[in-house]
């Protein structure tokens, strides 16, 4: 019990609610009591592990009233509440006595809403589906994966993967898919297993089970039938299969809104090899169907489409799946940029990232880039793509031992420049306006030692281009159009080489910069083109994100 906190308040709370003090576990403060739920009470226990609330406070339900549902969501097989996501909530450790109270109203609040709001538990329900299939009873068998999978179930295969002494299934159409994941999470070479399986898919959200969650064949076949008719009559005309008849096991697997799940059953060998005909076997399958038990198993899908458009899907925003991106520079800004890229997708779908750098990873660049001393005195944009590679082995990402020419612009669907040097930016800047503006090319670069990250997009549509950054007329001839820095940066010297020394934090945040200009383009508008992120204790001039305008007399796109 914590020293600063009196628990008196908390313990007369719990007295004033009926609730009495029995002992369990020496390092759990159990107390027994009912809730006192709409339809009547509930009888509990409050487990208290931890009066700083590190860890939620539980309620776990002694006794299932009739009135309450046979499949709750929230609760678990052995009757514990979920009672708030977690780090939803902050409980108040200076008020145990509130805490407490909050967690019991909170249990309370639940099971009369899903007794009395259908609309609610059926809601709660899906958004539970596959916690329930697999974790409610004995009937729950282990998980497996879902790679990249199309409609047509007879091209399904399936795997035996994880790490040494666990199992999982892996579904997938290609070998070499399997084999690359197994190959990038570090686990023994994929089995293939001898199942007979097909796969199904629906729009439709799972059924709410009025008696519970299948555990025989019979109960299976009568909530497929309840949950989406389609599905019941293609499972049904699936075990008519001929071909698949001898094997005993049999692993159906479905898709839909609230993820993917699997039914399996196993026969005696001897009673299958019986069967001549597929209507035979589906014969006994019904008539014997109430003796036959089921596995039910959740999946999760691996698929690169699902990986890296899932946090996308949230934001109605698309993935770079499909697009062929040219990354210019794979130094500080680059790698992490590089990162960044592959996880919303790049090279994905028939895409490609394509990372160009002619520069070796030196000692001196390891306090601030991507890489590690694994990729020491290696080529950067080679190693930047490796590692990205390993990292993601389902995107096709390489990288080109050679600095880009700005005269010979990449065919590609956007050019993000991550040099950070200005001399190339604005020859790549000039070309890039005179032939291929079609083209969006997104600039990138750290200003002074740090101090703040900024970017500019450019394309035909509108607005200025990178030269439009410097004033051109007069005795304001090469000053910043949009002056920024207060005190000049520091340069260090190593013999006759040059560097503006600054930390690891602002790379990362111009390349968090950058993948937001790229989820603004997917998402067909990029405004404010021209923007900066400042450190928050960094000495600079306020500097507005906005859609600049083409200066005047610009010697790159006023012709």
């Amino acid at each position: 019990m914590p020293a600063d906190v009196p628990l008196g308040p908390a313990l007369r709370q719990l007295r004033a609610r009926g609730f009495s003090r029995v002992q369990i576990s020496s390092k759990v403060h159990s107390f027994e009591g009912s809730l006192p739920c709409a339809k009547g009470k509930v009888p509990v226990l409050l487990n208290v592990r931890d009066w700083d609330f590190l860890t939620y406070p539980t309620v776990q339900l002694l006794e299932r009233p009739a009135f309450l549902p046979k499949v709750l969501p929230h609760v678990s097989a052995d009757g514990v509440l979920c009672l708030f996501a977690e780090s939803s909530v902050v409980l108040d450790r200076f008020r145990p006595e509130l805490a407490v109270a909050q967690c019991l109203d909170k249990a309370t609040w639940l099971l009369d809403q899903m007794v009395e709001s259908p609309a609610f538990y059926e809601a709660e329900f899906h958004g539970e589906f596959l916690v329930h299939w697999t974790n409610a009873d004995t009937a729950s068998g282990y998980g497996g994966l879902v790679g990249e999978h199309s409609k047509r179930a007879s091209a399904m295969q399936w795997y035996d993967v994880g790490p040494v002494g666990e199992h999982r299934l892996f579904v997938s159409a290609q070998l070499d898919e399997v084999t690359r994941f197994c190959k990038a999470a570090g686990w023994p070479q994929p089995t293939k297993i001898p199942i007979s399986g097909a796969m199904f898919t629906s729009d439709r959200y799972p059924a709410c089970p009025a008696f519970g969650l299948p555990k025989t064949l019979s109960e299976a076949f009568a909530w497929l039938k309840a949950w989406d008719r389609r599905v019941y009559d293609d499972v049904q005309d699936h075990l008519l299969d001929r071909k698949l008849i001898k094997d005993g096991r049999r692993e159906l697997l479905f898709g839909s809104p609230a993820g993917w799940f699997g039914i399996g059953f196993s026969l005696d060998p001897k009673v299958v090899g019986s069967f001549q005909r597929g209507r035979a076997y589906r014969h006994y399958l019904h008539a014997h169907a109430k003796d036959i038990a089921v596995e039910r198993r959740s999946f999760q899908e691996a698929g690169s489409t699902h990986v890296h458009q899932r946090n996308l899907m949230r934001l109605d925003t698309k993935s770079l799946a499909g697009k062929k991106i040219a990354l210019v520079g794979c130094g500080a800004i680059g790698g992490f940029l590089a990162a960044g890229l592959a996880r919303l997708g790049a090279g994905t779908a028939g895409g490609v990232l394509r990372c160009y750098d002619g520069g070796q990873l030196e000692p001196d660049n390891l306090g601030r880039h991507w890489l590690g001393y694994e990729s020491l005195f290696r080529n950067k944009a080679q190693a930047v793509a490796e590692r990205a590679k390993a990292q993601f082995p389902f995107s096709r990402i390489e990288g080109v031992a050679q600095h880009l020419v700005p005269s010979v612009l990449p065919k590609a669907d956007l050019i993000i420049n991550a040099t950070g040097e200005a001399t190339f930016a604005e020859a790549l800047n000039a070309h890039h306006v005179d032939g291929t503006r079609n083209t969006p090319a997104l600039h990138l670069w750290v200003a002074g030692n740090g101090e703040a990250a900024q970017g500019l997009w450019v394309d035909a549509s509108r607005g200025g281009c990178y030269r439009c950054l410097k004033l051109d007329a007069g005795e304001d001839f090469g000053k910043p159009r949009f002056p920024l820095l207060k005190v000049p940066p520091v340069r260090a010297f190593v013999g006759c080489h040059a560097f503006t020394p600054y930390s690891t934090t602002t790379p990362t945040v111009a390349a968090a910069l950058a993948c937001d200009f790229v989820m603004d383009w997917l998402d067909g508008e990029v405004s404010p083109r021209f923007r900066t992120r400042v450190h928050e204790h960094a000495q600079v001039f306020k500097v507005k994100n906005h859609d600049i305008e083409r200066l005047k007399g610009c010697p790159a796109c006023a012709r």
